[in-house]
């Protein structure tokens, strides 16, 4: 196929869309989740910085968490992968890369709640261990 095919602009729209959402989470995360482990105030941002205890607590249990998310992720993945492969060859690639992308979405309406203050932490988290499921993940990763 050519660069130039009916299909490229769609494809690579949401490649660099999950690229920027992927950049957002990673640099803003850490800080939502010492806020949302110390109360919904960052302890991170005073004086002392990342050196406050406070701070150091909460990141600690964002971390412990994000452990433990990424023990059930590889779980999750090992186990179900034949399931999703089964899917993706009943159904085709396409309708499970449509629902990848709005798994995505709904994980972007998470965190934006997240950013507000107005949702869980824990949302997102899951939301996005859902996504790790989904076929069109490590495929639209590889772009």
């Amino acid at each position: 196929p050519s660069c130039c095919s009916p299909g490229w602009p769609q494809l690579w729209s949401i490649v660099v869309m999950d690229t920027v959402n992927v950049i957002i989470v990673t640099l803003s995360l850490p800080d939502m989740a010492a806020a949302f482990f110390n109360g919904g105030v960052d302890p991170c941002a005073g004086g002392a910085g990342r050196d406050a205890p406070a701070c150091q607590e909460a990141l600690g249990k964002f971390a412990n968490l994000m452990t433990l998310l990424g023990l059930v992720s590889a779980l999750l993945n090992f186990g179900f992968g034949p399931l999703i492969g089964a899917a993706a060859d009943r159904l085709g690639t396409k309708p499970l890369f449509v629902a990848s992308t709005l798994a995505k979405f709904v994980t972007g309406l998470f965190f934006a709640g997240l950013a507000l203050g107005h949702m869980s932490i824990y949302y997102v988290l899951i939301s996005t261990e859902v996504i790790s499921l989904l076929p069109a993940q490590p495929a639209d990763g590889l772009w």
